[in-house]
């Protein structure tokens, strides 16, 4: 009977840590919904920007790049992504060479 007992109380015991636990991910789950809602945002204006972005990681490898900075340089999304920034290189007009002067200089001071 005392091993009944014990076993009941490790039961509820445990019972009780995994409501917690529920908790915690709810909490967590709802967190992630309100980051990802964000990003939706951010996403939607970078995507209706009339300004050139581009997004890289740490190395200058490209991660994403919004349309104007597509129509810019002349290359698609699928072309850009992935690639290193510094190894890029220009397509077309001066304006744009100018461009990627800047661009050029923006990368060397990071």
């Amino acid at each position: 009977m005392k091993y009944e007992a014990k076993t009941k109380e490790q039961l509820i015991n445990k019972l009780m840590e995994l409501r917690l636990r529920i908790v915690e991910l709810e909490e967590v789950e709802t967190e992630c919904k309100h980051i990802e809602d964000k990003i939706r945002k951010l996403i939607r204006v970078g995507e209706h920007s009339s300004r050139m972005l581009m997004i890289t990681d740490i190395s200058a490898t490209i991660e994403y790049i919004n349309p104007t900075f597509a129509r810019v340089i002349r290359y698609t999304f699928e072309e850009i992504v992935g690639k290193n920034a510094e190894n890029l290189e220009y397509r077309a007009s001066e304006e744009r060479k100018r461009m990627w002067e800047v661009l050029e200089v923006i990368l060397e001071n990071r």
